[in-house]
């Protein structure tokens, strides 16, 4: 049986450099939510037919510089990466405020930052694998503390951004900007087992065209001919694509198709948040009990089952039900995507991988905003409810794959040990 006493969970989880990235990451987080809050409310007043412009501007940015943003990081270091994208972010931020009346300008800004984002995205994973070389069983509890801050910080973020605003339109900017500065300084004092310093072996090789292009291709042979990779990808795909349209318009579908009111609209998107969090910290420990092939496919599952409940709820408890058993799957789901990828991947290639992995999935991601978006006008809002619920149904199938494929791996290694 596994051991399960307390300090066997927290020791390797609590490491001096995990609690470090921990901090690191809450105030990076807190910072995004202040910001982009603040900028679509400055963009409603200022200037609302660009707020679209807003949201396919972090779209495009993610989409296009993931196809280099893993090279750069695995060819030049992952820490050092990440801190170069922290401080130019901090830069480029801090230079919306006076951009406020010139919408171009802050929407390429916001291109900007987003793009420098996908570095900092393809170096984290990596790092986290690096600080957990010693102890990789630890990966899917570290993943799962990681996930439980985008929810809190989704909570306090807003509030502290209209706060900050009601004071000066300037200070959400330089808060956020504080917080890219706290992120990098923190990524200094965090430190490597073995001696590692975060390099790649490819880092003296000078970058070229020619080699952004050949670690494209193989980058996309990697996951192409890796079987647990491949299926990992392509049902985070399909599920960007369903639950994208769903996001897009799940306000209009709790107060217009349902007739609820903006106080109960907030309480329901917190009462998810709540969950977002329990889920992440009862990841902590299921993970003892269940491998991350299972994990990952019971997650899509429950998580899909949960989307068709919310697309076909009709009053405010099927609402709520279906809200938090999507946010239980969703977490599971994705923190074993992280823990696979870290697990099968050799830390010299994982920025690339993870960030050719994000691509296709914000593409969806925009794909599917721009689609519903022509179909809003002429159908009910439901519609696309159920047709984003279903869609995501169709991603069970290489979920279902890679528990297959990762328990015959398992199988093998068992019998490999046993000769």
């Amino acid at each position: 049986m596994t051991n399960l006493k307390p300090e066997n969970i927290i020791s390797p989880t609590f490491s001096i450099s995990l609690i470090i990235l921990y901090i690191g990451r809450l105030v990076s987080s807190l910072g995004d939510w202040i910001y982009m809050v603040i900028l679509s409310l400055i963009f409603a007043e200022h200037a609302p037919q660009y707020i679209p412009l807003l949201w396919l501007a972090k779209s495009l940015a993610s989409f296009f510089s993931g196809f280099i943003a893993g090279t750069i990081s695995d060819r030049f270091g992952h820490k050092q990466t990440a801190m170069v994208s922290d401080v130019l972010r901090a830069i480029t931020v801090l230079l919306m405020p006076s951009c406020i009346e010139i919408p171009f300008i802050l929407l390429l800004l916001v291109f900007i930052t987003s793009s420098l984002g996908s570095f900092f995205s393809s170096s984290l994973n990596p790092i986290i694998s690096r600080i957990t070389e010693n102890e990789p069983s630890s990966r899917h509890r570290v993943n799962s503390i990681l996930s439980m801050i985008m929810p809190l910080a989704q909570f306090i973020g807003p509030f502290l951004g209209t706060i900050l605003m009601q004071k000066n339109n300037s200070l959400p900017f330089i808060a956020q900007s504080i917080s890219f500065i706290v992120s990098a300084i923190s990524l200094i004092f965090i430190s490597f087992p073995n001696g590692a310093i975060g390099t790649s072996e490819l880092k003296t090789e000078k970058l070229r065209l020619k080699n952004l292009w050949e670690d494209i291709k193989f980058s996309s042979k990697y996951i192409w001919r890796n079987t647990i990779l491949r299926s990992i990808t392509l049902s985070m795909t399909i599920f960007i694509f369903g639950s994208s349209a769903i996001d897009a318009y799940e306000v209009l579908f709790i107060t217009k198709t349902l007739g609820l009111g903006k106080s109960e609209y907030g309480l329901i998107i917190s009462i998810g948040g709540i969950a977002y969090i329990i889920s992440s910290f009862c990841n902590i420990f299921v993970s003892r009990y269940l491998s991350s092939g299972s994990l990952l496919f019971f997650g899509f599952l429950i998580t899909a089952i949960g989307n068709l409940i919310f697309a076909f709820s009709v009053n405010v408890i099927t609402l709520v039900i279906g809200l938090l058993i999507t946010a239980i799957g969703g977490t599971t789901f994705f923190v074993a995507s992280s823990t696979l990828t870290q697990n099968m991947v050799s830390i010299n290639i994982q920025g690339r991988i993870t960030s050719l992995q994000e691509i296709l999935p914000t593409a969806a991601s925009t794909v599917s905003t721009v689609i519903s978006g022509i179909f809003i006008s002429s159908i009910p809002i439901r519609y696309i409810m159920i047709a984003g619920a279903i869609v995501i149904m169709l991603g069970i199938l290489p979920a279902l794959n890679v528990l297959f494929s990762f328990r015959t791996i398992e199988h093998e290694k068992a019998k490999t040990a046993n000769m």
